[in-house]
């Protein structure tokens, strides 16, 4: 999670609200209280939401 909203520049609870409103990708599970996004997902994710100059 620090990672993924560094890079994308937004709050943790940004991200829930993404995953419940907009269809953000859900977290892979890791361990049994570890997750990570896949940076494919979220890449693509990123793509079709930003608009194009």
């Amino acid at each position: 999670m620090p990672e993924l909203t560094r890079r994308l520049g937004i709050a943790r609870s940004t991200v829930y609200k993404m995953m419940k409103e907009r269809g953000f990708p859900r977290p892979v599970k890791l361990t049994g209280r570890a997750v990570a996004w896949r940076e494919v997902d979220v890449v693509a994710y990123v793509d079709k939401h930003t608009p194009n100059p």
